[in-house]
């Protein structure tokens, strides 16, 4: 199959070189993009020992998601490629759960490349325990993260770039949205699980209540707010539903910094700072 992915660096550990080789061998390159500042010696020595599978990109400087994706997808199309994997750099999959993706998207490539944007398995975050069940089945969903996602690149010829001035958060949400409004589905195979880390996420228990609290900086809370109020004013008539989630996100996400985390008054004040100017943009 035509596939090639893209996975976005910033600071990464040695364990997203063990991530990546969940993926690596079923694709025919790999686009690896790095964030970081300075580039890292054991991601570079990877990328040497599998030369013939990697591209490795680097700008010396953060970027944000959106100038990434944009940059590689547009390089995957003039290289000739129809689809791409796009993933986090904390994310793997285990069991050949993505070749069973694959596997998917080869029985019926016609439907997929004329009505499909998306294609997505579950996604079980890190520190949940929750029963994996898996199913050959599909579900439409109105939205799909980014990591683990398999894009239409004849899709995003004709939907356009990912926003770039999102810069971190709710890119994945603000495309989703813009690839329905097109007319694409975005499809989540139940038969492939994606293992993703959220943040430093810690599961609280309320009178019974599971709340997941991410411990995200301010800055991605700046991020996070300010992006969930240019999606309301974008999409609030076309996806009503989907708008009144980024609302009510907003003051969830208000209450588990003042009830869970730290640097509470910095979160907050980034948080109010983000509301202002996602007025104003």
């Amino acid at each position: 199959m035509n596939l090639t992915g893209i996975v976005v660096l910033y600071n990464p550990d040695e364990k997203v070189v063990e991530n990546i080789k969940t993926y690596i061998y079923d694709l025919n390159l790999l686009y690896v993009f790095d964030n970081s500042k300075f580039k890292n010696s054991f991601v570079l020595n990877f990328v040497k020992e599998n030369n013939k599978k990697m591209k490795y990109i680097t700008l010396g400087e953060n970027k944000g998601l959106g100038y990434a994706y944009n940059y590689v997808c547009n390089m995957a199309i003039e290289d000739g490629y129809n689809w791409i994997l796009i993933m986090d750099q904390d994310s793997y999959f285990r069991n050949n759960d993505f070749k069973k993706m694959i596997n998917v998207l080869e029985k019926d490539t016609n439907y997929f490349k004329k009505s499909v944007g998306i294609l997505c398995p579950v996604i079980v975050y890190e520190n949940e325990n929750i029963d994996l069940v898996k199913k050959d089945e599909f579900e439409k969903i109105l939205i799909g993260i980014n990591s683990g996602s398999i894009l239409n690149l004849d899709a995003y010829r004709k939907v356009g770039n990912f926003r770039e001035d999102y810069f971190l958060d709710r890119i994945d949400f603000e495309y989703s949205l813009r690839l329905n409004r097109f007319g694409y589905h975005i499809l989540r195979y139940r038969g492939s699980f994606l293992y993703h880390k959220l943040g430093n996420l810690e599961i609280k228990n309320i009178f019974g209540f599971k709340i997941r609290v991410t411990h995200h900086n301010s800055l991605r809370h700046y991020y996070m707010t300010r992006n969930a109020i240019d999606i309301v004013k974008n999409y609030f008539f076309i996806f009503p539903g989907h708008c009144l989630y980024e609302i009510k996100s907003i003051f969830t996400d208000m209450i588990k910094v003042l009830l869970f985390e730290k640097d509470k008054l910095t979160k907050i004040k980034m948080i109010f700072k983000a509301i202002f100017n996602g007025l104003l943009i």
